[in-house]
């Protein structure tokens, strides 16, 4: 029994491995190979319809554990409905990003925040109040777990809170956002960093 555990365990690591692989991939604009399951293929999916590849949403699944990938396509999800001024949208994924933040996945638990903030500068949920702190903290999770496009979309929403008060520092913020997102060769990020 322990053997199959065991080796479940690792495929399933090599999995999400590739899965990361992916998405990282995707931020850098490449939308090749396969898939591995349902939650790689909802990921993509939520990418590609991010990108404008689909016009067709995904929907969001019920009842189902929330993993790193899952996470991940409810950020994008989130992300896309509050930037295409469609919040209305983002209601499926909202029960994602807070069930992500109890997650036993590092990278869950950053989505979850990144969504959360995207939601309140939305309108939806908690006001304003401590975001900057809460991006700050999960800034250096991120980057302490190697999550590159996690630091620099925390950093570019730290510029965006940053305008309800001063614009200098948000301008300041974005600038560094901007030039994180340079220097790891994503450019969806570095769109997000600029415009912001």
């Amino acid at each position: 029994m322990y053997l199959n555990f065991a080796s479940e365990t690792r495929a399933l690591s090599v999995n999400k491995q590739q899965t990361m692989g992916r998405y990282e991939a995707a931020l850098r604009g490449s939308f090749l190979g396969t898939s591995l399951g349902e939650e790689d293929e909802l990921l993509h999916a939520a990418l590609a319809f991010a990108a404008g590849i689909v016009d067709t949403p995904p929907r969001a699944p019920l009842g189902v554990r929330v993993s790193a990938p899952l996470a991940l396509a409810a950020l994008q999800m989130v992300r896309t409905s509050v930037v295409g001024f469609r919040v209305a949208d983002a209601e499926p994924w909202t029960r994602v990003i807070r069930e992500a933040s109890v997650s036993a996945d590092a990278r869950a638990r950053c989505a979850s925040v990144l969504g959360d903030v995207w939601l309140r500068l939305a309108g939806i949920g908690k006001s304003l109040e401590g975001a900057f702190n809460t991006l700050e903290e999960v800034e250096a999770a991120a980057r302490s777990e190697g999550f590159a496009e996690m630091v620099v979309e925390a950093a570019a929403l730290q510029a965006l809170v940053c305008t309800q008060g001063s614009l200098a520092d948000a301008t300041r913020i974005a600038r560094r956002a901007s030039r994180m997102s340079r220097s790891v060769a994503m450019p969806q990020l570095e769109y997000l960093s600029i415009l912001v």
